[in-house]
């Protein structure tokens, strides 16, 4: 996938923005080193923390005390030694091409001050969806920050008690898992028919969930909430059929929604996710978009998308520093994500709906691979086993038919068991 890259005379002393410090933001402007790349970067974001990894939030962090320089992206004294500008606490808030077309671009920061660029790559990210029927002096947490993570970690190691979660999509049961394990009795209310029934087939949500503590973690589905109000350090809870619930703590986890307001006088064409090409090149000439903020088109699963999965930011980041050196790479890898769920690892490959038909080949010690798929394979679901997902990307990348990976998988599981020591 990776080509050799020469950068071109007239952009290495070009000037490039990422608005961003994101995963996709920092792998762009790492790359834009690594390839050689002797312009000025600059990268601007509105948190004033390091640039910092996501995925470990919701997991590591909450249960084990992971210390927070495990978080960052990159060593603090790494920005200097890669002549990398970081401009924190500093909150785009519009994007305009200068006076003469196509010649660079103005970053306008809410501070007042305007940055110009000549290209810009936008790696903005998205922000946590609030409860909208919560009281101003109801406090929820969100899980989208590392503020957030901070307070959530607070409230969770310091006592135990009853905590309700809003959402039972995987950031809403990644903090149940963490919860429950640290001794919390949780209850996890959707509106939805079942958990992650949006995105997974009930078939792997089965396997996913197999685990799940019952004893600790109570499912409420096809429920709503029609308020949830404060008072005395407790949460009430009133759910749509008018019963009345008390927790010590309550979390929302309903989703996130890309950070696209700031570009909203931007000549750029947004429809779910800045819309880009499979190099990450927009609309609006030298603007570039990686990550959540960013729906792409897909080689491999032939799908344009936007995708809220940490090896898609990275790729795309990092195909976009490349981009901007000349670089004509697309995207071509599966996407690919993975989960801790009440200690079950998930490792999903590819790209799946609750829709799609499913083969299941379970293996030795709760071990299962689900093939998730229409006539054609679409996404590999590895339970247990990151063997499994590794054979998921190449069955992806060679585009096989669903029949014929499970029937490989079936080998594959058949073999293993045959070599088991009896």
């Amino acid at each position: 996938m990776t080509q050799e890259i020469s950068p071109l005379p007239d952009v290495t002393s070009r000037h490039v923005a990422i608005v961003g410090a994101s995963l996709a933001g920092i792998a762009a402007a790492e790359e834009l080193r690594s390839a050689g790349f002797t312009g000025r970067v600059t990268v601007i974001d509105a948190e004033p923390d390091l640039p910092y990894d996501r995925p470990p939030l919701s997991k590591q962090f909450l249960t084990s005390g992971l210390a927070e320089e495990r978080l960052l992206l990159k060593p603090e004294d790494w920005y200097s030694e890669a002549d990398v500008r970081l401009e924190l606490g500093e909150r785009a808030v519009g994007l305009t091409p200068t006076a003469a077309p196509g010649e660079s671009v103005t970053v306008e920061l809410e501070s007042g001050r305007r940055i110009e660029a000549d290209d810009v790559v936008v790696a903005t990210g998205g922000r946590a969806i609030e409860i909208p029927v919560a009281s101003d002096e109801a406090a929820i947490h969100t899980l989208r920050t590392v503020s957030d993570a901070r307070a959530l970690q607070q409230a969770l190691t310091s006592s135990t008690g009853e905590l309700l979660v809003v959402g039972a999509g995987f950031i809403g049961l990644e903090v149940t898992s963490a919860a429950a394990a640290l001794g919390w009795q949780v209850t996890v209310v959707d509106r939805a028919a079942a958990p992650l029934c949006r995105v997974l087939p009930a078939d792997v949500v089965s396997l996913c969930l197999a685990d799940l503590p019952g004893d600790r973690v109570e499912l409420i589905c096809n429920a709503d909430l029609r308020s949830i109000e404060g008072a005395e350090g407790r949460l009430t809870a009133e759910f749509a059929d008018g019963s009345l619930r008390a927790f010590d703590e309550v979390v929302a986890g309903i989703g996130m929604v890309p950070n696209l307001e700031w570009l909203r006088s931007a000549p750029v064409e947004i429809g779910d996710g800045i819309v880009c090409d499979g190099t990450g090149r927009t609309s609006m000439p030298h603007v570039w978009a990686a990550g959540d903020v960013s729906r792409w088109p897909n080689t491999a699963t032939g799908l344009q998308i936007r995708t809220e999965q940490w090896q898609s930011a990275r790729e795309q980041g990092r195909i976009v520093g490349r981009s901007l050196l000349g670089s004509r790479e697309v995207w071509s890898t599966p996407p690919y994500f993975w989960t801790e769920l009440f200690g079950r690892r998930v490792q999903v490959v590819g790209a799946c709906d609750a829709t799609m038909s499913v083969r299941v080949v379970t293996g030795e010690r709760q071990r299962a691979i689900a093939l998730v798929g229409d006539d054609a394979l679409r996404a590999v679901v590895a339970i247990g086993n990151p063997r499994w997902a590794a054979l998921g990307r190449r069955w992806l990348t060679e585009a096989i038919e669903l029949e014929d990976a499970a029937h490989q998988a079936q080998e594959l599981v058949s073999a293993a068991t045959t070599k088991q020591p009896q």
